[in-house]
């Protein structure tokens, strides 16, 4: 960056310590240190912002590019394997689909209820709160 020897740097001290005397020249320096510092440290932070853009930057192409590839081949695959039936109606009459997220249990809940088994959980503050009812 600057093209700086060591005899221009030994032509600057002394100047320094002619100008500011020996009392504040290592106070001067030691500020004059952390300047650099400082700046360095934010000329690293600026360069690592830049590259993390950058980054940035390729990772949303590349995911745009896979998402078009994704979109082809579920396209592709789409006129492939399908037949032309509608998927919102059930392929037999008098079908309908089933929610699969729905959790189903084997035993009936019926079943529960007659043998007096708990047939939906509860928390213990819940079950408190419930029998505490009658003593207030």
């Amino acid at each position: 960056m600057f093209d700086i020897g060591l005899s221009e740097l030994g032509v600057i001290g002394v100047v320094a310590l002619v100008v500011l005397g020996p009392e504040r020249l290592p106070k001067v320096a030691r500020a004059a240190g952390r300047w650099v510092g400082k700046l360095q440290r934010y000329v690293s932070d600026v360069k690592a912002d830049i590259n993390r853009e950058a980054e940035l930057a390729e990772l949303k192409a590349l995911q745009q590019d896979m998402a078009e590839v994704q979109r082809t081949v579920d396209e592709s695959l789409h006129q492939i394997y399908s037949p032309d039936l509608d998927d919102d109606k059930p392929v037999y009459p008098g079908t309908r689909k089933k929610n699969l997220r729905l959790r189903r249990s084997v035993v009936p809940l019926w079943y529960k209820r007659q043998q007096g088994v708990r047939a939906y959980i509860q928390s213990g503050a819940a079950r408190v709160k419930r029998h505490r009812r009658g003593v207030l």
